[in-house]
């Protein structure tokens, strides 16, 4: 399997509990969405695989110029002054090799644990600029989201919600707990 061809029960999860979350707040829920979840799914895989790309002053939101073969993306260092926003909003559109044409609106946790949908949604919960983006308040409230994309593994998750499309299809559970088989987490 490579990231994209399914989700695990907990990215499933996750999906579920964060709809469950906006609903609770008003919103609708959020279609899961293969280009999204292609998107998160191999960015944890850049993570893991490439980690100097994230540190010093490049965050978890950055991308290393080392894809797999038959993969492209642009590499990137994420800083705090949000000065690279539109290579990360490209993301989607990069992964799919253009098919995505919307935005990508990426949030990440880490923890020193087995990453959880619960252990994932609470830190988004508890951080008032992730919050603001999974409840779409302030600079949010305008945006319509599409689709929504998961990726955890190896203490790592990621949600991506989009505002366009096409969103590739629908998530299929995986038959094992990783997209990333034996040896990933």
């Amino acid at each position: 399997m490579t990231p994209g061809d399914c989700a695990s029960p907990q990215e499933l999860e996750l999906v579920q509990q964060v709809n469950e979350y906006r609903v609770q707040n008003g919103l609708m829920p959020v279609t899961p969405a293969r280009w999204l979840s292609t998107t998160a799914q191999w960015h944890l895989w850049d993570r893991v695989n490439n980690p100097s790309a994230v540190g010093g002053a490049c965050n978890p939101h950055s991308w290393s110029n080392s894809p797999p073969a038959g993969v492209s993306w642009q590499g990137m260092c994420y800083t705090p002054d949000h000065a690279q926003a539109a290579q990360m909003w490209g993301k989607p559109g990069q992964i799919s090799a253009g098919v995505y044409s919307g935005h990508g609106y990426e949030l990440t946790a880490d923890c020193g644990c087995t990453m959880t949908a619960t252990q994932a949604l609470l830190q988004w919960r508890g951080s008032p600029g992730h919050n603001a983006v999974i409840l779409q308040q302030g600079q949010w409230a305008g945006v319509q989201f599409t689709g929504i994309g998961v990726g955890i593994t190896d203490g790592l998750a990621a949600l991506w919600f989009g505002d366009g499309g096409p969103n590739g299809g629908v998530l299929l559970p995986c038959s094992t707990d990783s997209i990333f088989g034996a040896g990933f987490e």
